[in-house]
């Protein structure tokens, strides 16, 4: 069994442990890079399917009491649950990229967009100052709700007021793209929600509780998270890769070319990975949407 299509399957089956095979949370976390996380559902439901002896329990734990998988929104403006050690990767090789694109976005729309109230000139300054202040105000609270820092800092409840009759032109405040922007940037984390498993209602955390030295840096993230797919995906052409990362094909084809990587006619895969896996017995596996 080569690199065919069932060769490729039994490759997947194995390393995405879709036969209930991962020990832990983490295991099944690293072992597909990231978890999707835009349903907070989700997540849970991609490790019970990936791993035959975990409870939800056990999931809750490994993300806010060990923090050893983090909330981050990444590849594709899409938010992820990652593992800790990758952390750095995703962050300086996606999160930073789309931060510089979610802020260059909002300071748009307060320039051009009506506001109550108005904001002064220099709009790029004022949004600076009003994030320094939330950070303040979440130092002081250690955790806190979007309606809690709002309440502390009422500057985050400016609202963008409608320019058009249309239905979904509506006035609305701009707190969920702030505290988005600047978990995108670093600062502040995704961390237990208010509710059950299956609530949106996050709480906040300051980034320093997560790591105190701060996000560790690393020239070269791009190709380090490519090689990461590519070990939990490959083969995977270049339209793969760049699909799954967000980036220009530019940018994906730089980080391809500073791997070792080896064609094997249906996509690439690393070089000291061109064995394919031996054949498994077939099973399924019924996972989140």
């Amino acid at each position: 069994m080569g690199f065919d299509i069932e060769g490729r399957r039994a490759r997947l089956v194995a390393r995405h442990h879709l036969a209930g095979t991962a020990g832990d949370p983490v295991r099944a976390a690293s072992d597909v890079v990231v978890l999707h996380a835009t349903d907070p559902a989700t997540v849970f439901l991609s490790v019970l399917a990936r791993c035959a002896s975990v409870s939800i329990e056990d999931v809750a734990r490994a993300m806010y009491d060990d923090r050893a998988l983090v909330r981050m929104l990444a590849m594709r403006r899409t938010l992820f649950v990652v593992p800790a050690d990758l952390v750095p990767v995703v962050h300086r090789a996606a999160s930073l990229d789309i931060a510089d694109q979610q802020r260059k976005r909002l300071v748009r729309q307060l320039s051009d967009i009506p506001t109550e109230p108005e904001l002064p000139a220099d709009v790029d300054g004022w949004l600076r100052s009003l994030e320094s202040s939330v950070e303040a105000a979440l130092a002081e609270r250690g955790s806190a709700t979007a309606a809690q820092l709002s309440a502390d800092e009422p500057r985050l409840r400016t609202a963008l007021l409608p320019t058009s009759d249309k239905k979904w032109d509506v006035k609305r405040n701009i707190t969920t793209s702030v505290l988005v922007l600047m978990g995108a940037e670093g600062r502040m984390v995704r961390s237990e929600p208010r509710g059950s498993w299956t609530s949106r209602a996050h709480t906040w955390e300051p980034a320093s509780r997560w790591w105190p030295q701060g996000i560790p840096e690393l020239p070269d993230a791009k190709a380090r998270l490519v090689e990461q797919y590519l070990r939990r995906f490959g083969p995977a052409t270049v339209a793969d890769v760049r699909w799954w990362t967000g980036w220009t094909l530019g940018a994906t084809r730089k980080a391809l070319a500073a791997l070792d990587t080896v064609d094997v006619g249906c996509g690439l895969v690393l070089a000291d990975d061109a064995v394919a896996d031996e054949p498994a017995a077939p099973t399924a596996a019924l996972l989140p949407a």
